[in-house]
C-alpha cells in the first residue's frame, strides 16, 4: 500500500492510500491519537477520495469514534456473556484470533454488521440472553 497523497483537515490526517492500479482507501489519525483507522470505502480516483474528505466534518470524526468505541465495548460484552475466552470465540466464529485480539483491545474496529450477526447467532444457539 502506498500513500499518495495526505490532508490534513481539523483535527485529522488523512492519508490516500493506493491498494492497486486503480483502487484507493482512506486511513485516517485524529489528534493525540497514534492508530490508524480505515474507513470502509474503496475509491476509484484520488480526486473522488479527496471529494469524500472534503465532505467530512470533525463532528462526522468525532461520531465515527463514538461508534467505535461503543463497538468494542460490544465485542468485549459478547465475548464475557457467551462465557467465551478469545480464542474459543474466534474458533466458534471462525474468525482469525488476531482480529478478535485487535478488536478488544481497540486497535481494530469490529464492523457493526458482524456484530449483530454474532450477536443474534449467540442468542438463537441460547448461548446469551
Amino acid at each position: 500500500m502506498k500513500t499518495v497523497k495526505i490532508i490534513n483537515q481539523g483535527a485529522c490526517e488523512y492519508s490516500i492510500n493506493q491498494l492497486g492500479n486503480c483502487s484507493y482507501r482512506i486511513s485516517y489519525k485524529t489528534d493525540g491519537n497514534r492508530r490508524t483507522q480505515h474507513i470502509d470505502c474503496i475509491f476509484y480516483s484520488v480526486s473522488s477520495a479527496e471529494e469524500y474528505i472534503g465532505s467530512i466534518s470533525n463532528s462526522d470524526a468525532a461520531v465515527k469514534k463514538a461508534i467505535d468505541n461503543e463497538n468494542l465495548l460490544h465485542i468485549r460484552h459478547l465475548i464475557a456473556s457467551s462465557n467465551m475466552t478469545q480464542k474459543a470465540f474466534a474458533e466458534y466464529f471462525n474468525i482469525p484470533l488476531r482480529s478478535i485480539e485487535n478488536w478488544c483491545s481497540g486497535s481494530r474496529s469490529c464492523p457493526g454488521y458482524l456484530l449483530q450477526l454474532m450477536q443474534y447467532k449467540l442468542k438463537c444457539e441460547g448461548l446469551i440472553k
